[in-house]
């Protein structure tokens, strides 16, 4: 059993995946496999992922059809072995020490979940190191409380733990980050941060096709649907009244922002959501009032 297995999934990314797979066979911790999932890229990635699979035994590389990264991540814990699993997007790349902090947290507390810092990084900004404070718990309002982001990338995860529990990642939707997490913390693992920063979050320039009209309208329909299947989760958990309402108010602060604020038929549909939510009409209210000064002045 290797210690951590390390699932890449890969759509088109030749340009950075060279540099994301050196920064992982050059792990310090080397027992680990990686499992790096072709999602029908139409570039070189398949050919360098086979160039790298050749040089190192320990890489294993799946193709399949564009499913989408949910489908990817999800084949590569179905064909994990290893104690622990973390995820590496393909755009991204690790420091060499990265997976030895996280597995040493993880043995040291017996953690279901380690999660570090990271450097948020794009071709114009310098890095921002953006990390949490430290703490082992597995009270569920104070991992909420030290929680900046939900993304997976700057965890591992206990194998078991995922397996026992059928944690997988929702197919089809952007911010399926979230509700893999919020699936996690209601199970009330017991969550590890550490003070390290060890992950390289590259993030998308202004000329992304992220930023075309149709995906920016496709990201806000899918935040909603995160949002609402992630407390349809917390529901089915058993979670105590103020342990959701605790739930329901960190979503709201992290993840609804000006540009929700802004649309009266999108903050009428987190209305919906959030059953008319008093922290949702607070910062709703709170948006308009700053928005009339600014106009004022």
């Amino acid at each position: 059993m290797p210690k951590i297995s390390v699932i890449v999934p890969v759509y088109n990314s030749e340009k950075y995946l060279p540099r994301c797979l050196d920064s992982i066979v050059n792990q310090t911790l080397e027992d680990i496999e990686i499992i790096c999932v072709d999602d029908g890229s139409t570039d070189g990635s398949a050919a360098i992922l086979n160039e790298y699979a050749i040089r190192d035994e320990r890489i294993k590389v799946i193709i399949q059809k564009n499913g989408g990264s949910s489908l990817a991540r999800n084949i590569g814990i179905a064909r994990a072995t290893g104690k622990y699993i973390g995820f590496v997007d393909a755009d991204d790349h690790i420091k060499n020490d990265f997976y030895k902090h996280l597995y040493l947290a993880a043995e040291l507390y017996r953690a279901d979940v380690v999660q570090c810092g990271y450097y948020k990084c794009s071709d114009t900004a310098t890095e921002k190191d953006v990390r949490e404070n430290p703490l082992v718990s597995s009270d569920l309002c104070r991992i909420l409380d030290n929680m900046k982001k939900c993304y997976v990338w700057n965890k591992i995860w206990r194998t078991e733990f995922l397996q026992q529990n059928d944690i997988l990642f929702y197919d089809g939707i952007f911010y399926q980050d979230i509700l893999f997490n919020v699936k996690t913390v209601c199970l009330k693992p017991l969550y590890c941060f550490i003070d390290y920063s060890g992950y390289f979050y590259w993030c998308s320039n202004a000329s992304s096709s992220t930023n075309h009209k149709d995906k920016l309208s496709k990201r806000q329909h899918d935040k909603i649907t995160a949002l609402k299947k992630s407390l349809e989760c917390a529901k089915s958990s058993g979670l105590a009244d103020f342990e959701y309402k605790y739930l329901q108010n960190f979503l709201i602060e992290r993840f609804i922002g000006k540009n929700e604020m802004s649309s009266k038929d999108l903050y009428r549909q987190y209305q919906t959501v959030f059953n008319h939510n008093f922290r949702l009409r607070q910062k709703y209210y709170k948006f308009k009032i700053k928005q009339i000064i600014q106009n004022i002045f």
